[in-house]
């Protein structure tokens, strides 16, 4: 059996700690042994050296068996464990009395034959052999001087040379002792350090062992859940046998129940049809019966009288029938009808009251004196024999009725038993096949056992096996795949957010450019009102044209004055260079040339003269401008003006300053979203950034 094995095995390696751990308590005893002695050691060897400090000496305490460790101590008890004294017999007393003796007297001879612990002693100093531990711990002989006191002026040279020679040996054994000591403090050290390394290397092989035993215990549980999960299915099996036998059986006896129940409804269903035939035989007599009355009697007598005779034909007695309603009474009536028996007859005292009254009417009915006038005795004795054969007739006919109800009663109770028995047997037969659906169902969809690691299992559990009851067991791949389309879904999704994110920086980035426009904008008309608010000459306004038209030239009468005398000295040094490298001809043709100079110079002139003219008119308009504009006023424009322009200024710098920190608020809320995607992802988008997000996508 598999739990065996594992239990075996179990105790095979517990056997081997066992062992284990013997064999490492005798080990730590023996160090342990060995550390106190190194103790011991080293606090002689203070004492020895004079040291002061203080050996710090550790207690060690020797492991020990638990009582669990041991079972057999929990059935065996120690004298240490009794606290009273065991009881001792004067016999006992006497016998351990005599082996005291016996052992002291043995000690005696002994003692008195020491020859060879004295040759021991004399010989090598007790012991079989010097060791340097021993020899470092005895104390050297002082020498004589140093004993009787001498004072170091009175030395001789003897004395001067064993000093000397003590103080040698003296330093010599102390270097031993010191290297004695710090050989017991390494040892001391190696001790501590190997039983650390033995007591880890041991608490290593148990925590091993655990977890092994926590692997074969979880092996056996599994092995005995196998085998309870056999166990039940062989169970509920035998359940089902059972219960199919029972059904089996159940179906077998309803079946045979049934055609029994068939059986005696057929043979109902032939007396019902020879009722019947009988019935429909008394009732065609019975007709006949009227038919045969109206034909004698309409023979021998007259009309009139046919028909009172007739309704005495159809007069019953009054007396009710109706509490007896039984196939024999009626039987017994019919033939007692005919029979014309009386009450005292001795077939009546079985008869009901009311059917001895019923006989007792048609006797009085058949009395002659109830004969109508006009009829002869003989009629009237017809007449009354065939009225009691009619009265047969009904109470047979009657009989045969009653007789064929009940048979048709019971085979209608018979056919609803069938009905009944038929659909309790279909019910067994569901049952069975219901049975059998079941039984094949959990012989083909059985409970697998299977060992899976925790972090396999994705389920909440309460340690119960309904936990598992609605769960599905998925192959790796399928999660891997399911995380892929998950990665890709998140990636999207990511993707997405980062073109929404850029798309609403993009937004927020023209809204400011629209903003930025508007102000500047702003600050452009406040620029042109600060402009038109300004007043300049026309002088300036000329100048402003020109440097409009890229023509800064000075136009004034002295500037032209002087560019004309630079045009003439420039004509009269190129006649001169006309003069002297290319001659006389040249030369009157650039006296000609000069001639047109001077005409346009003349020209020129008059040209001057005017623009002259309106030069003195325009002075004197600047001048009355001069005089009538107000100095302080202008100033005070022009302070305000730069005022105004420094705020502009101002105010722009800080716009740059402050679109520059937007910009940069927008990069850190950018990233931060970032680094939040990237730490909690989800799945779905609000509708304010998947509208940014098809934004940006139509436009690019």
């Amino acid at each position: 059996m598999e739990i065996e094995k594992l239990r075996v095995l179990f105790n095979d390696k517990f056997e081997k700690i066992k062992t284990l751990k013997e064999e490492e308590m005798d080990l730590v005893l023996k160090r342990n042994a060995r550390a106190t002695y190194v103790q011991q050691e080293l606090v002689l060897i203070g004492q020895l050296m004079g040291d002061r400090s203080v050996v710090e000496v550790t207690n060690i305490e020797d492991p020990r068996y638990e009582p669990d460790e041991r079972p057999e101590t929990i059935i065996r008890t120690e004298d240490s464990e009794v606290p009273a004294a065991p009881y001792i017999s004067p016999s006992v007393e006497r016998l351990l009395e005599l082996e005291e003796l016996e052992r002291e007297r043995r000690r005696q001879e002994l003692l008195a034959d020491d020859f060879k612990a004295r040759a021991l002693v004399t010989m090598m100093d007790g012991v079989l052999e010097h060791r340097w531990e021993d020899e470092i711990k005895k104390s050297l002989p002082l020498p004589q001087c140093l004993e009787i006191g001498k004072e170091p002026q009175h030395y001789n040279e003897t004395d001067i040379r064993e000093v000397k020679e003590y103080e040698e040996a003296s330093a010599v054994l102390h270097q031993d002792r010191l290297r004695y000591r710090q050989m017991l403090q390494e040892e001391f050290q190696e001790l501590a350090a190997s039983l650390d390394q033995q007591i880890k290397r041991f608490n290593t092989a148990v925590a091993k062992l655990t977890l092994e035993k926590i692997i074969i215990e979880s092996a056996i549980r599994q092995e005995e859940m196998r085998i309870l999960r056999a166990t039940l299915y062989n169970h509920s099996r035998m359940i089902y046998e059972a219960n199919a036998d029972r059904l089996r059986e159940q179906i077998d006896r309803t079946a045979k129940y049934i055609d029994t129940l068939t059986e005696m409804a057929n043979e109902f269903q032939e007396k019902a049809a020879d009722y019947r035939n009988t019935y429909d035989t008394l009732r065609a007599k019975d007709r006949l019966l009227d038919k045969q009355f109206k034909i004698n009697f309409s023979d021998t007598a007259q009309s009139a009288l046919v028909d009172q005779a007739y309704k005495i034909f159809k007069r019953r007695p009054k007396t009710q029938l109706r509490s007896i309603v039984t196939v024999s009474v009626f039987q017994d009536m019919a033939k007692r009808i005919v029979a014309k028996k009386t009450a005292g007859t001795h077939g009546n005292l079985l008869l009901p009251r009311e059917c001895q009254d019923y006989l007792g009417h048609c006797e009085t009915l058949d009395q002659p004196t109830n004969c109508p006038a006009g009829m002869d005795a003989s009629l009237w004795q017809t007449l009354t024999k065939m009225r009691r054969i009619k009265i047969e007739s009904e109470f047979r006919l009657k009989s045969c009725e009653l007789m064929l109800s009940d048979a048709e009663a019971a085979i209608g109770a018979l056919q609803r038993e069938i009905t009944n028995k038929r659909s309790v047997l279909t019910a067994f037969e569901q049952s069975l096949e219901e049975l059998q659906n079941e039984r094949f169902e959990a012989a083909t969809n059985r409970t697998v056992q299977l060992v899976m690691k925790r972090g396999w299992i994705e389920i909440q559990q309460t340690g119960r096996t309904t936990d598992f009851a609605n769960c599905v067991l998925i192959h790796r791949t399928d999660v891997e795949d399911i995380n892929a389309i998950i990665r890709r879904a998140g990636a999207k999704k990511l993707n997405a957010m980062v073109n929404a994110a850029l798309f609403r920086r993009k937004i927020i980035y023209q809204e400011w450019e629209h903003r930025a426009l508007k102000l500047q904008l702003r600050d452009l008309r406040d620029q042109l009102a600060t402009v038109e608010k300004c007043k300049i000459t026309k002088e300036v306004q000329s100048w402003l044209k020109m440097k409009g038209m890229k023509r800064t030239e000075d136009l004034s009468q002295l500037a032209l004055e002087k560019k004309i005398r630079n045009a003439v000295q420039n004509e009269e040094e190129l006649l001169m260079e006309l003069y002297v490298y290319q001659g006389d001809d040249r030369l009157d043709r650039a006296f000609g040339i000069n001639g047109d100079i001077e005409q346009r110079i003349a020209v020129k002139r008059k040209e001057n003269k005017l623009l002259d003219q309106e030069t003195r008119a325009l002075n004197i308009d600047v001048t009355e401008q001069h005089l009538q504009r107000d100095t302080e006023l202008e100033q005070t424009e022009q302070k305000a003006t730069q005022d105004r322009m420094a705020a502009i200024v101002e105010r722009a710098r800080l716009v740059r300053l402050v679109q520059a920190q937007h910009t940069h608020i927008l990069e850190l809320g950018t990233m931060l979203e970032l680094q939040r995607l990237k730490t909690y992802p989800t799945l779905t988008a609000s509708t304010s950034v998947m509208t940014h997000n098809a934004h940006h996508l139509l436009s690019n």
